[in-house]
């Protein structure tokens, strides 16, 4: 596996960016032409190359995400950014590109790990499906000895020594809920990530973060304003029961606001969306503001401008410490 593949810049709806590779005159919301796109640009490569694609709206994300992975293509190579993460950050196209890019390729393993499984599925829903059961790509979680943490799993994936592919969604809840796992956390929302968004957003004097399921960037659209004045980098999960609590803790005690989008009616169809709400609740539980309005940032503007500014060696202590304790 190639960890080391080039990220394609692909710029939608006539937007310039010094970083683009490619250009493409189409919007988000063009499904079949973008379908299309890739699967020219992708050809028959074992391992295609990861994309980012940057457009004025971000709406249509969510659809082209499942047409892809309903095509047998590997949705977690594909990424979002445009223009309303430059309304959210107060950024430029280019800052707010090369963001997610930094993130990308810190979760290129795990990107290009996802297996395309075959849920397993009651007698009633294969005939009901007609025996046709639609794979899925997951992300499996680095755990081990399930049987220590099988309580920690709302789909029964957790048995003796090993992760139940077929039951697994990758929703991720285990990480952050098993003692035993949660140094094996997904590079994805892990220490190193948070660290790097940090990092980030101090070197841009931003006033918090936006933790958002890359399926509700749509929201984005009519969201990012409500946020304002406040500045915040817009961080793209497969799902909020990705996040540990205690790493966010990690933020907001070096003086980041940290905002979780989750909207229940939206997730109520989502195939974790079980994991979502049990993780949402202990997010909430643990002081972090999760919903779907962005205006509880709105009191944290200006604030990035007076954060105590920390060396890469205080930033990582303090994650370890986290991790340790």
């Amino acid at each position: 596996m190639n960890e080391d593949r080039a990220i394609n810049v692909i710029c939608l709806s006539g937007l310039e960016s010094e970083l683009c590779s490619q250009r493409l005159d189409a919007t988000l919301d063009e499904t079949e032409r973008l379908v299309e796109f890739i699967r020219a640009l992708w050809g028959d490569e074992g391992e295609p190359g990861p994309l980012l694609l940057v457009s004025a709206s971000l709406r249509g994300a969510a659809k082209l995400l499942s047409e892809l992975e309903s095509l047998g293509y590997n949705p977690y190579l594909v990424e979002f950014t445009g223009v309303p993460e430059v309304m959210l950050s107060g950024l430029s196209l280019d800052d707010v590109i090369r963001f997610h890019l930094g993130h990308i390729s810190i979760t290129m393993r795990e990107r290009l790990s996802a297996k395309r499984v075959y849920p397993a599925v009651t007698r009633r829903e294969l005939f009901r499906s007609m025996f046709l059961v639609t794979p899925r790509y997951v992300i499996l979680p680095e755990i081990r000895h399930g049987h220590e943490c099988s309580d920690a799993c709302p789909y029964g994936a957790l048995s003796d020594d090993s992760v139940d592919e077929k039951r697994c969604r990758g929703c991720m809840l285990c990480m952050s809920r098993c003692p035993s796992a949660f140094s094996k956390m997904p590079a994805w929302t892990g220490p190193a990530s948070m660290a790097y968004v940090y990092s980030f957003a101090a070197s841009k004097s931003l006033d918090g973060v936006l933790f958002i399921c890359r399926r509700s960037l749509d929201a984005l659209d009519e969201k990012a304003v409500e946020a304002s004045p406040a500045r915040l980098v817009a961080v793209h999960i497969p799902c909020v029961s990705w996040l540990s609590p205690r790493l966010l803790g990690v933020l907001r005690k070096l003086g980041l606001y940290v905002h979780v989008y989750y909207d229940p009616g939206a997730c109520s169809s989502c195939r974790v969306a079980e994991a979502a709400r049990v993780a949402s609740q202990e997010l909430a539980k643990r002081d972090i503001t999760v919903s779907a309005s962005l205006m509880e940032a709105s009191p944290y503007a200006f604030t990035g401008y007076g954060r105590k500014r920390l060396s890469e060696e205080e930033i990582a202590e303090e994650f370890i410490r986290a991790i340790s304790s």
